[in-house]
């Protein structure tokens, strides 16, 4: 965070606005305090520029044991697949 403080004119303000430094982040508690921009500023800058809401988060939480997977799952397994049949026996 501090290299983003001190590198990133929009992450500083960001920081700014918030009322926050990175050295004030001491706990993993003390994150909620900080503003991330991809979500907060950069994603909800161009919903209100279309004039639409930014949709509640609902983080995706899943090992994978019990066979719930997000939708990334598809495109690597296919991924794989096609692979294997381009260099068969291939190996790691």
């Amino acid at each position: 965070m501090q290299n983003a403080h001190d590198r990133v004119p929009h992450d500083r303000q960001a920081f700014d606005a918030a009322g926050v430094h990175p050295a004030d982040c001491k706990t993993l508690a003390d994150l909620s305090k900080f503003p991330f921009t991809v979500r907060n500023f950069r994603v909800a800058g161009w919903f209100a520029a279309a004039h639409l809401t930014v949709p509640p988060t609902a983080p995706f939480i899943s090992n994978g044991t019990q066979s719930r997977h997000s939708e990334h799952l598809g495109y690597i397994l296919a991924e794989m697949q096609s692979l294997q049949g381009q260099h068969p026996g291939g190996r790691w």
